[in-house]
């Protein structure tokens, strides 16, 4: 009897080396690692969320390293507008599938891309969202990086900073949170109508984010407040030398987090 346990003991020792020995490095499911960061400028203290729920904060500079891929949404966090030293809560903001750089012009991508995944085929809608997406990303090059101004990206980072301004203000503002929603899809349909050609004109970025604010009937005085923010950061950028943009100096737990959208 005791004979048999030990052979029996011996088989099950064989038996584990020969499961384990069995189970390759080819066997593991390897989780994929993103690297990116979230900018209207730097957001410092966002939560970055990867579509596996994966989660990672940013740091100083906006930078984050998350176990997941895309699409991406961050939310809370702290920026600092180009040429100022206060630091503002910021908007959540989403980027789409195989973009790791979060920003407010990669939100508009991620949501004109849900609009058309959700507008029923062959529809009126389905048109318009389509040909709002295609025109997007024929405008916006969401490889670039905006953290920081170079002379070849300065006209997409003064469109990323000023729509970034126009959706702050309205979700940052009590009277207004509730039209964010409202206002990335008038953003989507504006921004949509500039081209390659006329985005350095800065006339043309402030007409379109004015544009969006009333199409999203948001209320009167935000209005006012969003479109000069947007001017603002216009010219700011236009100012500003080349090199990193500003970086807030918050530190904690991060924003209260944007609108929800």
């Amino acid at each position: 009897m005791k004979t048999n346990f030990k052979m029996l003991g011996a088989g099950l020792v064989m038996f584990g080396l020969l499961v384990v020995g069995g189970c390759g490095s080819d066997d593991v499911a390897t989780i994929p690692s993103s690297t990116g960061k979230v900018v209207k400028g730097p957001v410092s203290l966002a939560t970055v969320t990867a579509a596996n729920g994966a989660k990672a904060t940013t740091t100083s500079t906006g930078s984050y390293t998350v176990a997941g891929t895309g699409p991406f949404t961050s939310t809370g966090g702290w920026y600092r507008t180009v040429g100022s030293s206060v630091d503002v809560a910021a908007p959540d903001m989403k980027a789409p599938v195989g973009v790791t750089q979060v920003t407010p012009l990669s939100t508009l991508v991620q949501v004109a891309t849900e609009a058309v995944a959700a507008a029923a085929p062959g529809s009126a809608a389905a048109t318009t969202a389509a040909a709002n997406l295609a025109a997007l990303k024929a405008t916006i090059n969401l490889t670039v990086d905006l953290s920081e101004k170079t002379t070849a990206n300065a006209a997409l980072l003064a469109l990323n900073e000023a729509v970034g301004q126009a959706i702050a203000t309205v979700n940052n503002n009590a009277s207004s949170k509730s039209f964010v929603g409202a206002l990335l899809t008038s953003l989507i349909a504006e921004v949509a109508k500039i081209t390659p050609t006329t985005l350095s004109t800065s006339a043309n970025v402030t007409t379109a984010i004015s544009a969006a604010l009333t199409a999203a009937a948001v209320p009167a005085a935000v209005i006012t407040q969003a479109n000069s923010a947007a001017s603002t950061a216009v010219t700011a950028v236009a100012a500003a030398l080349v090199g990193p943009l500003p970086t807030s100096t918050k530190t904690g737990t991060g924003g209260s987090g944007g609108s929800g959208f």
